[in-house]
């Protein structure tokens, strides 16, 4: 799928067995979710934020190549088959 995200996150069962990841990045937003960490509002945000960027792109590319689409009815998530 070309614009979603989805990623397993253990952050609680690893705090309950006392386990602690440090992870050093450089950006606010380098490392925005990950199985590791606690995900928070902002990072949902950040992430959602991100995934509309690249569809806009993903949606632009293909409207340029195949303009006898209507872009709008088929970037909608849905899987097609030609």
């Amino acid at each position: 799928d070309v614009c979603s995200s989805d990623q397993p996150n253990v952050y609680e069962r690893l705090k309950k067995e006392g386990i602690e990841f440090q992870t050093v990045t450089a950006g606010k937003y380098k490392r925005t979710i990950t199985p590791t960490k606690k995900v928070t509002q902002e990072d949902l945000d950040k992430s959602k934020e991100d995934v509309e960027a690249i569809l806009k792109l993903f949606s632009g590319f293909v409207a340029s190549n195949r303009p006898i689409l209507d872009i709008e009815n088929v970037t909608t998530g849905e899987t097609w088959f030609d």
